[in-house]
């Protein structure tokens, strides 16, 4: 089925929008940030936040916390690049209040307890001043001094301004958000302290740490993560392994190990069509390279693939069973990166054992279906994967669990290198764009309405295995059709049009509810229309499931659904009506964009 016309345009319009998202940030790396108006200043309390668990961080003789500057704040969102010209050195740049404001005494628990996270991050102006030091200080929730455990190195390293530079906001701004986003800090705060010489003055940042260990109901990863396993980050909803059905996943972290920002992960999930386990050590920062980190792993799944369990037409294995248990075990390596503020990439090499079973736990291993169908690329059933997988993420939006404003854009190319019998060789290129445009239809507690567009495409060039033909349908395909419901193409193309308006904000009181879902959730209904074709290329992947099953290979599906923004994540609640009649229901975890 061709691509319409309205569709064509939305891809049009999405891709002149990335363009000039691109443009500024290619242009400020070349050349370093152009000037802006002078930003608009705040008197706020400095407050930032990490989605993490907080704890009561352990080193002693820490000095007092730091008090609070007369100094204006400079607000994130207005700060690009200030036209500050230096204060000469001989003019005191910073003055000192007479009487300090402890933090104890203003209530601490709305200064550094968990808010909501797109509060702003905002840094002091300054008056030209030249740096002496960079120092840290640790404090527990509630504003008090308390020892730490996390290597001071590993805060400082984040910033690119030094002893002796002139102070600058906005590098200012851009290491203070790299420091909430380590894996070590719950919350954290910069501000300026007057030093002995006239014209110096001292950077303090001041954080709280988070626990330890902690358990998420969650496998996913902010970051590109091309590692595979139940953590990857997909870069298109339609690329696989799609796994269907209840699934209940958590994961248990070590984090902050050695005081180094380096965690230890397990990855669990289990459900009624899928169960798997993922363990991974990632360290964030390879030595003294530019926060150039790493990540190994070891993964193991096994799931009911819907490429092969899905259609109008029953298709079973020889053995006359109907379930189509498709295992993938392996282990990887990759390297990853954010280069700038909102800029991330990922690349990696890992390495499958792929089968087909008639059972989670079966030992029986099928290379056909009961008409001769391949299965896999080997005849024994059994296909080696190796693959060099590489990802790239721009993410400008405003708040990464229920963005009202900005754009993401991924892009991702899977390289498989042929070894072993199957000698596997195909090239998957995928790209996913989205934006985010305010609306002030509706607005709760500052929470604007929004409208969403997206598009998605990808490819399998060369070899095409059934098990990695693109999956369409579903909750993070097209809503209406059941995962894999729609088709299983080598090419595909997908648009969607959402709009979430709020209708509700709760503030939740001291108890569970406000451990687990955070200080506050807001509640937004949603109204959605998704359309995916796969171009007609079903009958090129190796041995045509989606032909054989009969699926329409296009479609499209709209509908209604309920939203709750929490800590744990965005809860989707999603009710879909396809083209063809068919309805689904579905609860998720996390935003489809």
């Amino acid at each position: 089925m061709p691509v319409s016309t309205p569709l064509m345009a939305i891809a049009r319009l999405l891709f002149l929008s990335l363009s000039s998202s691109l443009l500024p940030l290619l242009a400020a790396s070349r050349g370093g940030a152009q000037p802006a108006p002078t930003p608009e200043l705040s008197t706020n309390a400095t407050v930032s936040t990490n989605a993490a668990a907080s704890t009561d961080a352990a080193v002693s003789g820490v000095p007092p916390l730091l008090t609070e500057q007369p100094s204006a704040l400079v607000h994130a969102e207005a700060l690009q690049e200030p036209a500050i010209a230096p204060a000469p050195l001989s003019t005191p740049a910073f003055v000192h209040p007479s009487v300090p404001l402890d933090l104890a005494q203003t209530e601490p628990q709305e200064i550094l307890e968990e808010a909501r996270a797109d509060a702003p991050l905002q840094v002091p102006v300054g008056q030209g001043e030249r740096i002496s030091r960079i120092s840290v200080r640790y404090a527990n929730r509630v504003g008090s001094a308390t020892p730490g455990r996390t290597q001071a190195y590993i805060i400082t390293r984040e910033f690119d301004l030094k002893p002796g530079d002139v102070y600058n906001p906005q590098r200012a701004l851009e290491g203070l958000r790299r420091v909430v986003d380590l894996n070590a800090v719950r919350t954290a705060r910069l501000s300026l302290e007057p030093d002995a010489s006239p014209g110096t003055a001292a950077i303090v940042i001041t954080i709280v740490e988070t626990d330890n260990f902690a358990v998420r109901l969650d496998n996913q990863i902010a970051t590109p993560w091309v590692l595979q396993g139940l953590a990857r980050t997909r870069t298109v909803g339609a690329q696989p392994p799609r796994l269907s059905g209840f699934q209940l996943p958590g994961s248990l972290q070590w984090r902050n190990i050695g005081g180094n920002d380096q965690s230890l992960t397990l990855d669990l999930l289990a459900g009624d069509r899928s169960g798997g386990i993922n363990l991974t050590f990632y360290d964030p920062w390879i030595g003294g390279t530019n926060r150039l980190g790493y990540a190994v792993n070891i993964q193991g799944l096994s799931y009911l693939n819907p490429t092969f369990n899905v259609g109008e037409t029953a298709v079973r294995l020889p053995n006359a069973n109907e379930d189509f248990w498709e295992r993938r075990l392996g282990f990887g390596a990759q390297v990853v990166q954010r280069p700038l503020s909102g800029l991330a990439w990922a690349a990696g090499l890992s390495f499958q054992q792929i089968s087909v079973r008639d059972q989670f736990w079966g030992d029986r291993v099928f290379a056909e279906d009961e008409f001769g169908n391949a299965l896999t690329i080997s005849d024994d059933g059994i296909d080696t994967l190796l693959t060099l997988n590489t990802a790239i993420s721009l993410d400008q939006r405003n708040d990464p669990i229920f963005p009202t404003r900005g754009s993401r854009f991924r892009a991702g190319v899977d390289l498989s290198i042929p070894i072993g019998e199957a000698s596997v060789f195909y090239t998957r290129p995928m790209a996913n764009f989205s934006q985010f445009i305010p609306l002030s239809f509706i607005q709760v507690d500052n929470t604007p309405s929004t409208l969403i567009a997206n598009v998605q495409a990808g490819s399998l060039i060369g070899d095409a295995p059934p098990y990695e033909a693109f999956v369409l349908g579903g909750s993070s395909s097209v809503r209406g059709f059941a995962a894999g419901e729609l088709g299983n193409p080598q090419t595909f193309f997908q648009a969607t049009l959402e709009y979430r308006f709020p209708f509700a904000s709760v503030a939740w009181g001291e108890g569970l509810l406000r451990r687990v879902l955070g200080r506050e959730t807001v509640f937004a209904g949603s109204v959605f229309v998704d359309y995916a074709t796969g171009f007609g290329t079903q009958a090129l992947i190796t041995g045509e499931p989606g032909v054989v099953r009969n699926k329409p290979g296009a479609g499209w599906g709209f509908g209604v659904g309920l939203l709750a923004a929490t800590d744990v994540g965005l809860l989707r609640l999603e009710f879909g009506i396809s083209d063809e009649g068919g309805t689904t229901v579905v609860f998720n975890i996390g935003d489809r964009f």
